[in-house]
């Protein structure tokens, strides 16, 4: 009897040892397969991989997972040779097992491997809260079969510029919370968005130099859009300006540029600078300032409102100062501000300058400034602002240019610097920081992109993809 009991046990680790041993090959077929694809040898890749389904459906078909983990490398395979029919069937087959035994995140996985073989955008919708405004960016994201890599467009932007977030009242933030409901239903029916593709952030110049009460505001906002949990992420002024490098910025020229964006709450800027060791994150240093509303508001705070004059020679004595404030953070805590090549201007303060002086570059994309431009900006501000406010516009001979313009310098003296002490004030503040950046150092490129108001939110919503792709 112990002898029939004795070879019973040892046919069983026998089968055991060759159950575990055929497994064992079976997993080595399916990465060997993957290893051949990614080096693009596309049929040992397709050979290993099929024999990996054929000998786990054949001996081992409680192996669900793995059977699963077959097909969807064999639909990668596929979808990178761009046989998108083929992929899409592999694709079913694996999701079809991870549904039956749910598992979830494998789902969510396929599903977006599905789309990207379809080679079809997904779209996801961005929102910034400012201190002025309310801002939409739609971006369209789809992963290149062939580089691996996520390409990007932005596909859509809107401004409601009447919306003054920075009052802190109750109507405000409820009128800005109705803008938000507004955007968000507009994304999902243009382009299909759902809410969990949607990002709303809550600018720096809201929460630093007017420190509005975000936590009445995102209530605000949860109840408009009838959905308590909506995550709505508060951003600081560092965060901010990173963003914006990643939305503006193509990556070649990080490490050789700087920001500064000049906007109605704050200032904010910096730079990247390379991880320790190579693969590591870079690291983004920044910088705030006021922006123009708010050193405009300061300054009205001290001297009587109503007398321009007055208003003028307390803005060109406080410059001095904010000057000199400027020249020590660079000096002192972020010395690549003055020794990078290209500077970045971004900002309604840099686009109005570059609007008002040079109105026939109105149309161009990325428009080269200088510090004779920036110097007169500021003169002129103060000497003859109807003048500044009123270019000669006869000059530009392409009359689609002359046009839009014209459209745009209205749109500058009707909502977005329709005060005489705005202008002067982000005529002032484009001098200081520009003079500041460029002080001494030989000649820097000081550029201004033209389009790019929704820079930074574009940068969180291309992060916000890149960290599910896993990018």
């Amino acid at each position: 009897m112990k002898k029939i009991f004795l070879a019973l046990a040892m046919m069983c680790c026998f089968a055991s040892n060759s159950f575990s041993q055929d497994l064992d090959e079976a997993l080595r077929y399916i990465k060997v397969g993957n290893t051949y694809r990614e080096v693009d040898e596309y049929n040992l890749s397709e050979y290993y991989l099929t024999k990996a389904i054929n000998l786990i459906t054949t001996k081992f078909p409680t192996q669900k997972y793995w059977e699963a983990a077959a097909y969807e490398n064999l639909g990668l395979l596929y979808r990178d040779h761009e046989e998108q029919a083929e992929a899409q069937k592999y694709f079913t087959k694996a999701l079809d097992i991870y549904q039956k035994a749910n598992y979830v995140a494998s789902v969510k996985a396929v599903q977006k491997l599905m789309s990207s073989a379809d080679n079809k955008e997904e779209y996801y919708a961005g929102i910034d809260v400012g201190a002025t405004g309310i801002k939409l960016s739609v971006l369209g994201a789809k992963l290149n079969p062939k580089t691996k890599k996520l390409e990007f467009k932005v596909t859509k932007k809107f401004k409601n510029a009447n919306i003054n977030m920075g009052v802190k009242n109750m109507s405000a933030y409820k009128e800005g919370a109705k803008a938000i409901k507004s955007f968000v239903i507009d994304s999902l029916v243009s382009f299909g968005i759902p809410s969990d593709r949607v990002i709303i952030a809550i600018s720096s110049g809201l929460v630093g130099r007017i420190q509005a009460d975000t936590t009445v505001l995102k209530d605000e906002i949860q109840a408009a859009l009838g959905n308590p949990n909506q995550k709505i992420e508060v951003v600081d002024y560092i965060r901010e300006a990173e963003m914006t490098i990643r939305g503006a910025i193509p990556q070649s020229l990080w490490y050789t540029s700087t920001v500064i964006d000049i906007g109605s709450g704050n200032t904010k800027g910096g730079y990247y600078v390379r991880g320790a060791k190579p693969g590591d994150s870079p690291k983004m240093l920044g910088i705030e300032f006021p922006g123009t509303k708010t050193y405009a508001s300061s300054i009205e705070k001290k001297y009587d409102p109503k007398n321009l004059q007055e208003y003028v020679t307390a803005i060109d004595a406080e410059t001095k100062d904010l000057t000199l404030q400027i020249r020590r953070e660079f000096d002192e805590r972020r010395p690549e501000m003055k020794r990078r090549k290209r500077v970045y201007l971004f900002g309604g303060a840099s686009y109005v300058a570059n609007m008002l002086m040079s109105p026939d570059s109105a149309k161009e994309t990325v428009i080269s400034m200088n510090r004779f431009v920036i110097n007169n900006f500021k003169t002129k501000s103060v000497t003859d602002i109807t003048a500044l406010r009123n270019p000669d516009l006869t000059r530009i001979k392409d009359e689609a240019v002359r046009s839009y313009a014209e459209a745009r310098i209205q749109e500058i003296n009707n909502n977005i610097f329709p005060r005489d002490e705005d202008i002067i004030s982000a005529a002032h503040l484009v001098y200081s920081f520009a003079n500041e950046v460029t002080r001494g150092l030989g000649v820097k490129e000081i550029v201004f992109v033209n389009g790019t108001d929704t820079a930074w939110i574009t940068g969180l919503i291309r992060a916000s993809i890149e960290q599910q792709y896993g990018k």
